[in-house]
């Protein structure tokens, strides 16, 4: 809202009613058959400001809440503290989070060391060790393949031959036994040519065995021998290009890991994001925070505003650094100096329809006493004047681009009379030329003809 508040001080100014008696003028001049305000024009002062009200803020604000729900573990902070950027204000319970950064920092060492040992040149014990590999292996090759001897063979055939005649001995042993022996002898004889028949065929597995040698742990063998081969050969030539893109893929992998899980211990801890005093604590250990719920609140007061609507027809007026004045609804009667800081760029309409634009006033004087909230009114001096002619605005008219006065002369005539104006408000005009002071100036309504 805009508001002209006008200080005209006045030396022997008034505003005068005419007395009834004006009826009789001076001969042959015109008369006024009604009665007409007039005004006696004298110097003055004259000063044109714009006044608005407002409502004092803190230099910044925050309003901060957890970004994740979770069980309040230590508060750090209480009402008036001062706090800096950056410090702790309230933790959650992080012990799922904390395990997790431990475990990727070891997974991120773990593939640094990776990346290093590739990066690294064989040391000789490794040459040594990869030599000694591959000669263990073609030593385990040449015992498989040598495993069967012509003379183990023939030791086994002989085992076998023998087996076997152990079995016919004593099937003719059966056949040739008189008939008046014990049935016990007879069960024994049978007995003993089933147990000759079992190692027959036991030694004749064990011959094929031998004559078929070990196909399998011969190409096992073979294979341990070509990988120890090759991997003294890879020691030698150095790693291959994808493995260095491999190792490098896994150490940005847990990298990432890394990062997720300290975003995530982050979460649990509500920092101050500006240095100021706490205004506001709504938590306790043991409560359960949400993202939706306001816990902590911080004003910095190092510097305190009055916001204020000026309206679009002032604004122009207005710049950084003009000074002004404002007074506290709470701390009547004192003044306190201000300047204009920032003026926004997009308006606001009110209710009302009326067009403002948000402005913010610096507070220049420092009191402990003001207080963010604290509603207040400001005034802007635009400019002043000292020792002028100065007419009310009602008395002025505009026409065909001059201005014009109705000007009561001596004999009772009235005359309208051009005059130059300069400094203008809504409630008064200075004059600059045209009026002497003395004048008596008559209201004119448009029903009077000069």
């Amino acid at each position: 809202m805009k508001v002209f508040r006008i200080l005209i001080v006045l030396l022997l100014c008034t505003l005068a009613i005419p007395a009834l008696g004006m009826a009789l003028l001076t001969a042959g001049a015109p008369t006024t058959p009604f009665e007409l305000p007039t005004y006696v024009v004298e110097t003055g002062s004259l000063e044109q400001a714009i006044s608005t009200l407002g409502r004092v803020e803190a230099n910044r604000s925050a309003s901060l809440t957890f970004a994740i729900s979770g069980t309040v573990e230590s508060v750090a902070v209480k009402v008036g503290d001062t706090v800096q950027v950056g410090q702790v204000l309230m933790a959650l319970d992080a012990i799922s989070q904390e395990a997790a950064v431990q475990q990727a920092e070891v997974a991120v060492q773990q593939a640094e060391t990776s990346l290093q040992d590739l990066r690294l040149t064989p040391r000789p014990e490794q040459i040594e060790n990869a030599q000694a590999a591959v000669a263990s292996a073609q030593g385990g090759y040449s015992s498989v393949a040598n495993a069967t001897r012509p003379e183990d063979i023939a030791a086994a055939e002989e085992r076998y031959n023998q087996a076997l005649q152990r079995v016919q001995d004593l099937q003719r042993g059966r056949v040739t036994m008189p008939g008046e022996l014990a049935t016990q002898q007879y069960s024994l004889q049978e007995a003993q040519i089933g147990q000759a028949t079992f190692d027959a065929e036991i030694a004749r597995l064990r011959l094929e065995a031998l004559r078929r040698g070990n196909p399998e742990g011969l190409w096992e063998a073979g294979a341990n021998v070509q990988l120890a081969q090759l991997q003294y050969e890879q020691l030698l030539a150095g790693p291959a290009p994808i493995q260095f893109a491999n190792a490098e893929i896994a150490l940005q992998r847990a990298q990432s890991r890394l990062l997720d899980a300290q975003t995530a211990l982050s979460r649990t801890r509500l920092t101050s994001p500006i240095s100021g005093v706490i205004t506001r604590v709504d938590a306790v250990v043991g409560q359960v925070a949400t993202p939706d719920r306001v816990v902590v609140e911080i004003a910095d007061l190092s510097m305190l505003w009055l916001t204020a609507n000026v309206d679009e027809l002032d604004v122009d007026s207005l710049y950084a650094g003009l000074p002004a004045d404002i007074r506290l609804d709470a701390l009547p009667g004192e003044s306190f100096t201000a300047q204009v800081g920032t003026i926004a760029l997009v308006s606001t309409v009110r209710s009302n329809g009326v067009i403002t634009y948000p402005t913010r006033f610096q507070i220049t004087t420092a009191d402990e006493r003001i207080r963010p909230g604290m509603t207040a009114e400001v005034r802007i001096l635009l400019a002043q004047r000292e020792n002028v002619l100065v007419v009310p605005s009602a008395f002025i008219r505009a026409e065909n681009g001059q201005t014009f006065v109705t000007l009561q002369l001596p004999n009772g005539s009235l005359q309208d009379i051009a005059v130059g104006v300069g400094l203008q408000s809504r409630d008064a005009v200075e004059i600059i030329n045209g009026l002497r002071q003395g004048d008596v100036l008559v209201l004119n309504t448009g029903e009077i003809t000069s």
